[in-house]
C-alpha cells in the first residue's frame, strides 16, 4: 500500500513511502487516517489534513499530508523508499551498497 502526501523529496517528487499490504489490512493493527489529535484538528506540523498513523512501523512510514492512498503489488519507487531508510551493516558504506538489494526500515 503506497502513501503519497504533500511534502516534495530534493529533486520535487512527492514524498511517497510504502507499507506491505499485511500491516494494512491486519486486524490486530490499529493503521489510522488522523483527521484529529486531542479533540481537534490535526496541527498542519503534525501532518493536517489527513495523517497515516501505523503503530510499529518505523515514523518515516507515517506519512503527512496525505494526498493519495494505492494499493499495489510493488512497494513504492519514491527516494525515500528506495535510496533512504535502508538497513545496512554499521561497517556497510552507503557509497558502494547496491540499496535495491537493501530491505526497507519497516518496524520500529
Amino acid at each position: 500500500m503506497l502513501f503519497q502526501g504533500g511534502d516534495t523529496d530534493h529533486e520535487g517528487m512527492p514524498y511517497e513511502t510504502s507499507i506491505p499490504a499485511s500491516t494494512a489490512f491486519d486486524r490486530r493493527r490499529d493503521v489510522l487516517l488522523a483527521y484529529e489529535m486531542n479533540g481537534r484538528d490535526l496541527p498542519t506540523d503534525h501532518g493536517y489534513p489527513l495523517r497515516v498513523v501505523v503503530p510499529g512501523t518505523v515514523g518515516a512510514r507515517q506519512v503527512k499530508w496525505l494526498r493519495r492512498i494505492v494499493l499495489s503489488r510493488d512497494e513504492s519507487q519514491s527516494f525515500w523508499q528506495q535510496k533512504d531508510y535502508k538497513m545496512l551493516n554499521p561497517s556497510t558504506s552507503w557509497d558502494t551498497a547496491d540499496l535495491s538489494q537493501v530491505m526497507s526500515i519497516n518496524a520500529a
